[in-house]
């Protein structure tokens, strides 16, 4: 099966409000790391009832606590995958439109000068939230009123959802980015789409820099750049992480040596893929095992 970076072109049940929610969803064994990688235009929050999964947002890796709050802004790339016990979590994709006067408001009220125009700047949220109680209950009143869908449900939910953007402005804040920075990465998804495809499909190769910049029709230091800029991490760490999700997933399936699976996914040295797996996991492949 083919698999690359996949752009979420996501749809609302209503388009008079804008967002989308998933409720109490839960993972298993079988929900392992996988490609393609999503990214969307949409802010994503994802709301653990109980820990147990991993969440990758661009280059980082983080393993989900009960209560844990994730931040997804718009076009990072992640993935939500199994780790250990019973992980459980809500989903809330909320589109621009919807909290756009909020964040107008908040650059008139920010003594950053640079910030005045939402019409040029995007605002960027810190990926992880830990133990805070006003926004757990804002995100558990949000989706009630979703499931419910009571007497102007619609009106209410909007209501909510900008008090809830005003609590992760004061908590969460992080940066201004350019609009036109994001369209360069939006660019630049496109344009390494077929490197996606193709290192999906010969992970397990030597890979060199120039074939993959060829694939683009660009020069390699050009395709270097565009792709961390795009990525948020090197050709080389991305690869990495092809080749230790193959790994991770024979570990857990199969009965083949260390050996063995370092060969199958790429790496000639099993000394070295034991080294890089444990920098990764924190255990070592037999560990991991």
């Amino acid at each position: 099966m083919e698999m690359k970076v996949q752009y979420d072109k996501l749809p609302y049940d209503n388009v008079k409000v804008p967002i989308r929610i998933n409720y109490n969803t839960v993972l298993n064994d079988e929900n392992k790391r996988t490609l393609p990688i999503k990214w969307h235009e949409q802010l994503e929050i994802l709301h653990f009832e109980r820990g147990g999964a991993v969440v990758e947002i661009a280059e980082d890796r983080f393993t989900a606590q009960d209560g844990d709050i994730f931040i997804i802004n718009p076009l990072q790339t992640h993935q939500v995958y199994y780790a250990s016990g019973q992980p459980q979590y809500d989903c809330l994709m909320i589109d621009r439109f919807i909290y756009r006067k909020v964040l107008a408001e908040f650059c008139r009220a920010s003594k950053n000068q640079a910030a005045v125009s939402m019409d040029k700047y995007e605002v960027s949220f810190q990926n992880v939230i830990r133990g805070n109680k006003e926004i757990s209950s804002l995100l558990n009143v949000i989706i009630d009123e979703f499931r419910n869908k009571e007497f102007a449900w619609e009106i209410t939910l909007e209501n909510y959802i900008q008090n809830l953007m005003t609590h992760l402005f004061r908590r969460a804040w992080r940066s201004f980015c350019l609009i036109k920075e994001q369209k360069q990465i939006i660019y630049g998804h496109q344009k390494l789409e077929p490197v996606l495809r193709y290192l999906e499909q010969n992970y397990m190769k030597r890979i060199h820099i120039d074939e993959l910049a060829s694939l683009c029709f660009v020069t390699p230091k050009y395709f270097c750049r565009i792709f961390k800029k795009t990525m948020g991490q090197t050709v080389m760490s991305y690869i990495d992480d092809i080749r230790f999700s193959k790994a991770e997933w024979l570990l857990r399936t199969t009965d083949l040596s260390i050996s063995e699976i370092a060969l199958q996914v790429g790496f000639e040295d099993s000394a070295y893929f034991s080294r890089r797996f444990k920098q990764v996991y924190s255990v070592s492949p037999r560990e991991f095992r």
